[in-house]
């Protein structure tokens, strides 16, 4: 469930940052921070699985 949660959440960032920023910088700046947030995500899928974090 908690992987889900940031899954979503993720996205809801994603989502936002496309649309809000899309009209007022440039799009690379707005593609990197996409990927930077998703950089972030995996990181943490994998830090939390190293930590044997379960449900």
């Amino acid at each position: 469930m908690k992987n889900f949660f940031y899954f979503f959440l993720t996205v809801l960032i994603s989502t936002v940052i496309l649309l809000i920023g899309y009209d007022y910088y440039e799009p690379e700046l707005i593609f990197s921070t996409i990927t930077m947030v998703w950089i972030l995500y995996l990181w943490q899928i994998s830090y939390a699985n190293k930590r044997n974090y379960s449900e």
